[in-house]
């Protein structure tokens, strides 16, 4: 069968967040992306996630927009049961779609410092996880797609002014770190759209 890499020749953009190390605290951390939209004054859910391809492949149709509008603390009182049922129509047996679903709810995006960011320890933007959710979700029966990462990643551009964070103390462009002192990607952020003051 013939390979087709959809996104070739497409932009993909992306938001990365880079936190040092030690400001994660002790032992691993879960994070997850919610994106919202302003109306009338309130923020209101649009999308969410933390392991890739986890809503748009696992959850059923009629579900989707109930489980972008919810945290992933509810996960798997909510979700269990539906995402069981759909791995058991892709080749679980019933005790191996539990245990399976449990690995993935709540859906957040787990990372531990002491190892290496890799899916699905963390994420780095040239992990294969399509590839990983497909494996996963026929039990095994697919093999991992044969085109492998992009090599023509862009450098991120720089933020204009009016977006930068605030730092109280900014780092000197001379003193740049290591690539071992530099963090690791999260691949996970919070963020909510905001459609500004009204003109």
């Amino acid at each position: 069968m013939d390979r087709t890499d959809t996104f070739a020749g497409a932009n993909i953009l992306s938001i990365a967040v880079e936190a040092p190390n030690d400001m994660l605290g002790q032992g691993p951390i879960g994070a997850w992306v919610t994106i919202s939209l302003r109306r009338d004054g309130i923020l209101v859910p649009m999308d969410r996630g933390g392991n890739p391809s986890f809503n748009p492949i696992l959850n059923a149709n009629d579900i989707k927009d109930e489980f972008n509008a919810t945290d992933p603390v509810d996960d798997v009182k909510n979700y269990l049961q539906p995402l069981s049922e759909t791995l058991q129509r892709h080749g679980y047996p019933l005790d191996e779609a539990t245990a399976a679903a449990r690995t993935l709810l709540p859906d957040i995006l787990h990372y531990d410092r002491t190892g290496a960011a890799e899916y699905p320890n963390g994420r780095v933007p040239t992990d294969d996880v399509f590839s990983t959710r497909m494996i996963f979700m026929t039990h095994g029966q697919t093999t991992p797609q044969r085109i492998g990462p992009h090599d023509d990643l862009l450098a991120p551009l720089p933020l204009p002014r009016s977006a930068q964070p605030l730092i109280a103390h900014p780092p000197s462009p001379r003193r740049r770190p290591s690539p071992a002192q530099r963090p690791t990607f999260l691949g996970g952020f919070r963020w909510s759209a905001w459609s500004g003051p009204s003109a």
